[in-house]
């Protein structure tokens, strides 16, 4: 039998029958959690008045959220992560006004996100990652005072709210105003379909740890500012329709472990940079348009370059005999640089890095 528990001083232990049918004998219990349930949540659920901590994460349960759930004028966190879910996120959510945090990870929920959240001016956790909503991020969310947002894994377009960020507490968001997004450390919009350039207001985001923006329709140019984030470790904008130069900022990212510019469409040759990058970083710029000499950096020997016909990899490996310290005119925490001939267009040119 399915066991649900309830809490308050004590430990009881219902069915899941009795919680929702015959709510009456708990309804000044304080908390519900349950689990390997399957089914639907029944509506009846709203009528648990003084329930304050809901979890019904990691079951098989299934059908539409019922709007009832916005009865539960007490609730303050709901957990309804890794189920079946499908449907609508209820508009009605939005009268919970004592709710702290929403998590509804791994379902198959579609539609708009409710622009009714924005009225949850108590809200600090929003998750919401792995599903199927459309539609843009509605106006509003960005002045709570959220402290985590995740979002990834779905099918939202269009551009970012302009008052994200203006709460002021965003530290995880899992894009054109986001000058106030300071506190910001992880960033992860990644496989949606949102468009247009990324914006030079990053500029400020100078705690930024972890940056994926990839797999969605971002255009244009990658800008300047991007060696504004010196605590960056991970850099993924790979699978967008980037286009132009990588800017020669990325110098300045010294902390940076892991980079990927892959399947984009710049162009243009690897800036001679990359050489003051960490040793041992991870690259990954294939499936673009660059082209020219590969910098003579040891950290480009595992780097990933393939779809680049204009890019003379194998002449740099050639020439430096697979990066052999023979051809080393430096080392230092930033990896080893290297003295080589190449000989494009039959011409020999020495090239010092």
């Amino acid at each position: 039998m399915v066991k649900q528990i309830i809490s308050s001083s004590n430990f009881l232990f219902f069915s899941l029958a009795l919680l929702i049918i015959t709510p009456s004998p708990i309804q000044n219990f304080g908390s519900a959690t349950l689990e390997e349930a399957n089914g639907q949540i029944p509506t009846n659920i709203g009528d648990l008045k003084s329930l304050t901590y809901l979890h019904m994460s990691q079951n098989q349960l299934g059908g539409f959220i019922p709007s009832s759930l916005a009865n539960l004028s007490n609730l303050q966190y709901m957990y309804l992560n890794e189920n079946k879910f499908s449907g609508h996120i209820p508009n009605d959510l939005g009268n919970l006004k004592s709710l702290y945090g929403i998590e509804a990870i791994q379902n198959q929920l579609s539609g708009f996100i409710p622009s009714s959240l924005a009225n949850l001016s108590n809200l600090q956790y929003l998750y919401l990652a792995d599903n199927i909503l459309s539609g843009s991020i509605p106006q509003g969310l960005g002045s709570l005072e959220l402290c985590h947002l995740q979002m990834f894994d779905n099918q939202l377009s269009g551009h970012l709210p302009e008052d994200l960020c203006h709460g002021g507490k965003l530290q995880i968001f899992t894009i054109d105003e986001l000058e106030y997004c300071e506190l910001l450390e992880a960033l992860d919009l990644s496989t949606n379909r949102l468009n247009g350039s990324i914006p030079r207001s990053i500029s400020q985001w100078k705690h930024i740890h972890y940056l994926n923006l990839s797999n969605n329709k971002l255009s244009e140019k990658i800008p300047s500012e991007i060696g504004k984030l010196v605590q960056l470790t991970e850099f993924d904008l790979s699978q967008n329709l980037l286009t132009q130069e990588i800017p020669s900022e990325v110098e300045s990212l010294k902390n940076l472990q892991k980079l990927n510019l892959s399947h984009n469409r710049l162009s243009g040759s690897i800036p001679n940079t990359f050489t003051s990058l960490p040793s041992g970083i991870d690259i990954d710029l294939s499936d673009n348009e660059l082209t020219g000499p590969v910098p003579l950096c040891s950290n480009f020997l595992n780097a990933s370059l393939q779809g680049n016909p204009g890019v003379a990899y194998d002449d740099t490996l050639k020439a430096t005999d697979n990066f052999d310290e023979a051809y080393a005119i430096g080392t230092g925490g930033y990896g080893t640089v290297y003295k080589a001939q190449l000989q494009p267009n039959n011409v020999l040119h020495d090239l010092k890095y």
